[in-house]
């Protein structure tokens, strides 16, 4: 997925995870542990104050059990 840098927030990037589809059996909301660390702050402030469009990436790590949350239909790798 693909967000222009100057619309990355913590917020946006919530926003954007929360239409992602989850199984049937996963009530609320999404849980990525990363979102909560300094890391995953830093790295926003990163992109925010960046140049260079082409080459910035925000990549959000996730346990396996934080995958299965997602349905299998819409993850897709690189």
């Amino acid at each position: 997925m693909v967000v222009r840098r100057k619309d990355i927030t913590r917020a946006e990037l919530q926003g954007i995870l929360g239409t992602i589809k989850m199984k049937p059996s996963i009530t609320g909301r999404y849980k990525l542990d990363h979102l909560n660390t300094k890391t995953f702050w830093a790295d926003i402030e990163r992109l925010q104050a960046s140049d260079h469009d082409d080459n910035d990436r925000l990549i959000i790590p996730c346990s396996p059990e934080e995958i299965e949350q997602f349905d299998p239909s819409v993850i897709f790798s690189e």
